[in-house]
C-alpha cells in the first residue's frame, strides 16, 4: 500500500484511499531469508502472528464482482484502552493505462456484522448500491489468513 501506516492509524472510519499494489510470490525459504536478515540488523521488532479472518459479501447474482466491487467485513482488535468493532472495507478498481492495479478503498465502521452500502459516499459504489438496494446480500466466503510480520524500524 502506498499509504503510511502511522498515519492511516491516526484517521477514525470513514475514510477513504486510493491503494497501489504490487504483489510478490516468495518461498517460504526466501521468506525466512529476510526476516533473519533484517533480525540481524537489529532493526526489526520480535516475529509476530495476526489471524485476520474476512467474510466477502455480494449479491446472489454477483453484481459487485461483475463491477469490479469487493465487499468485506472483519473484525478490528481494540487498541490503547479501545474495545474493538467491525469494519467494512469496499474496493472498486480505478481504470489506468498500466499494468498496475489501482484501487479505491472505503472503510466504515459498523455497529454488527451486517454489510451496509447505504453508508459509503463514494461515488461508484452508490451507483451500484442504487441498482442493488432491493437485493439481498450474502456471505459469500471467507478468507482467513495467518500473518507472520515484524516493524522495521
Amino acid at each position: 500500500m502506498s499509504t503510511c501506516p502511522k498515519l492511516l492509524s491516526l484517521r477514525k472510519p470513514p475514510y477513504a484511499l486510493v491503494e497501489i499494489e504490487q504483489k510478490i510470490s516468495l518461498s517460504l525459504q526466501d521468506l525466512e531469508k529476510i526476516f533473519l536478515y533484517f533480525k540481524s540488523k537489529n532493526k526489526t521488532s520480535e516475529l509476530r502472528h495476526k489471524f485476520t479472518p474476512r467474510e466477502y459479501y455480494d449479491t446472489t447474482d454477483y453484481d459487485l464482482y461483475n463491477n469490479h466491487v469487493s465487499l468485506r467485513i472483519q473484525y478490528k482488535k481494540g487498541w490503547h484502552g479501545q474495545l474493538g468493532g467491525y469494519e467494512q472495507t469496499v474496493k472498486s478498481e480505478i481504470k489506468n493505462n498500466k499494468n498496475n492495479l489501482f484501487r479505491n478503498e472505503i472503510k466504515s465502521k459498523l455497529k454488527n456484522n451486517a454489510p451496509d452500502l447505504s453508508i459509503v459516499q463514494e461515488q461508484k459504489t452508490q451507483e451500484i448500491y442504487a441498482q442493488i438496494k432491493n437485493k439481498h446480500l450474502k456471505h459469500i466466503f471467507t478468507a482467513a489468513a495467518e500473518r507472520r510480520y515484524f516493524t522495521y524500524t
